[in-house]
């Protein structure tokens, strides 16, 4: 599946193999490039659409399970700071 292409229409019913695949065994955990053939996850082969080309993103995920701000540590209270308002100054800053 190394020259699949999202864009260029294909046929589904030939674009993959119909061999099947060798039964394998691993001892845990297992190794994708011990495996035949070796998978293809995307991390080489993944191509975006370029939509979001030339943008900015902002990656904040960090989630706690505090429902009221009092409830924070000032441990936390720097680190939800830090993670959250810290970022977006410098984005919009530079």
């Amino acid at each position: 599946m190394a020259d699949y292409d999202r864009y260029k229409l294909q046929n589904p019913v030939t674009q993959y193999s119909k061999d099947g695949f060798p039964k394998q065994q691993q001892n845990p955990p297992g190794l994708q490039t011990d495996m035949t053939p070796v998978p293809d996850c995307g991390e080489k082969s993944y191509r975006g659409s370029g939509r979001l080309g030339g943008r900015k993103a902002l990656v904040a995920g960090k989630q706690t399970a505090v429902k009221d701000i009092a409830d924070l540590t000032t441990e936390q209270f720097r680190e939800t700071f830090e993670t959250n308002v810290k970022p977006t100054y410098f984005l919009y800053s530079g």
